[in-house]
């Protein structure tokens, strides 16, 4: 964990300045963005939202400060501008901020125009900006994490990859003190294309740099995942717990994976155990979008290959439906929306399910999409097995476009299968066999299709 951070001349010489006039304002934007790339917090800085309202105490008018602010709560999902009038405030902030500073770099005002554009829904044109800036400054940390971050919301894999392609070579004299975290960040999106031994390499290359950076700990987890090695998975888990578990920000997510392992090999108890210990009380405690995706898929996995024990868990989908009542009306993510419907079906609460699907954007460009997906699992969860087949499967190549991660996106495989698995049309028994030889060629001889196999011969 890092204890120095970058000032003013350190910024400078580094070919990345930044305009404030405070030293102080300058280091904490370090520790910011050290804070953000690590997925760790310094509590002594009061994590990374402390971080993020000192640095603008030190200076409340640091531009490039409030852009990392910003991006971080679009990120984050955490605040939307359609409910949020503070939100739209801090955006008109920032532009004349921009506009009134004379002596913002070339650099700064690229970071404002693309954010203000991103807000706007131009996410084409705020991207390209972004790139621009990596290709003059390719050791801007910022904004490399924010294009990765902004890639991987819309699945957009070969650009997540691409992007940290082309600014590998000026981190490999691992002077920057980023350095390990971008090979993590390299790991990642070669795997999410595919790339597993090459993102394996990259993963254990940051490792080596940083043993506690639970981004790459992620990525080797992703990469079990997909290849349905669950015993190694669980064992690199489990050996490098006291790494992987300093990354704060990421413990319910790596918990996840861990538990996803356990769902795979039909030990649900053992899923179970490690869900109600773990991802549970962080999603319960902090409310972050991010543990309510990662609780909502645990249990809505659970919900659909371990009906036997549905009723049990209806204690815990109640603890999980307080976190996302707060989010139904903000209709950010796609990604966000099918969980949140999860939530929704695992309370059976069928009415606000029904009222989430009439409340999308329709505005939304993946609207098509996710509407589709709610409809199905809608229709899943009546029993009315044939149509959410007849929903899924059109669009069953067109589900990247939601975001997120392939094994974070496999669950809707599992909903098309176990629906393909239950309806009545003989058409769809074939294919719920073809789905599973499908899976077979990605995770081999995998317990889950074993079991999933058996409930197709009844």
């Amino acid at each position: 964990m890092r204890e120095h951070f970058r000032g003013l001349t350190e910024w400078k010489s580094e070919g990345l300045p930044v305009t404030t006039s405070s030293n102080e304002a300058a280091k904490l934007y370090d520790a910011a963005l050290t804070q953000y790339v690590g997925w760790y917090a310094i509590d002594s800085l009061g994590g990374l939202q402390g971080t993020l309202i000192s640095m603008l105490k030190a200076d409340n008018e640091f531009v490039l400060g409030l852009c990392l602010k910003l991006g971080i709560d679009f990120i984050a999902s955490e605040r939307s501008i359609k409910t949020d009038s503070s939100f739209k405030d801090d955006l008109r902030r920032l532009e004349e901020l921009s506009t009134k500073n004379t002596n913002l770099t070339k650099r700064e005002l690229k970071h404002v125009d693309a954010l203000i554009k991103y807000s706007n829904g131009d996410h084409e044109k705020a991207t390209l900006i972004w790139e621009s800036i990596l290709l003059d400054h390719p050791t801007d940390t910022h904004v490399l994490k924010i294009l990765q971050d902004v890639y991987f919301i819309y699945g957009r894999k070969t650009e997540m990859k691409d992007c940290t392609a082309t600014v590998m070579p000026y981190y490999s004299s691992n002077t920057n003190p980023l350095t390990g975290y971008v090979y993590g960040m390299r790991s990642f999106a070669l795997e999410e294309n595919g790339l597993y031994d090459l993102s394996m390499k990259e993963a254990n290359t940051a490792l080596e740099i940083l043993p506690h950076d639970g981004w790459a700990h992620h990525a080797i987890g992703h990469c079990y995942e997909m290849l349905g090695e669950t015993k190694s998975g669980i064992q690199h888990y489990i050996t490098r717990q006291k790494e992987w578990t300093k990354a704060n920000g990421l413990l319910s997510h790596n918990w996840w994976h861990l538990g996803v392992y356990h769902i795979e090999r039909n030990d649900f108890e053992g899923a179970s155990k490690i869900f109600e210990e773990n991802c549970l009380p962080i999603c319960v405690n902090d409310g972050n979008i991010f543990n309510i995706v990662d609780s909502a898929s645990f249990l809505y996995r659970l919900k659909l290959i371990d009906e036997e024990n549905e009723n049990s868990r209806a204690n815990l989908w109640s603890k999980i439906y307080p976190c996302t009542e707060k989010h139904l009306n903000d209709h950010v993510l796609g990604f966000n929306e099918v969980h949140f419907m999860m939530s929704l079906l695992g309370s059976k609460r069928f009415d606000q399910a029904e009222q989430l699907i009439n409340s999308l954007d329709k505005d939304d460009p993946i609207y098509p999409i996710t509407s589709t997906i709610l409809d199905a699992m809608l229709a899943h969860s009546r029993e009315n097995h044939e149509k959410a087949v007849e929903l899924l499967l059109p669009i069953k190549y067109k589900i990247v476009s939601i975001g997120g991660s392939d094994a974070q996106r496999s669950v809707l495989n599992q909903l098309l299968c176990m629906s393909a698995i239950k309806s009545p049309n003989p058409d769809h028994k074939k294919l719920a066999k073809h789905l599973l030889i499908e899976r077979d060629q990605l995770k081999g001889e995998s317990p889950l299709s074993n079991l999933m196999r058996q409930k197709l011969s009844i």
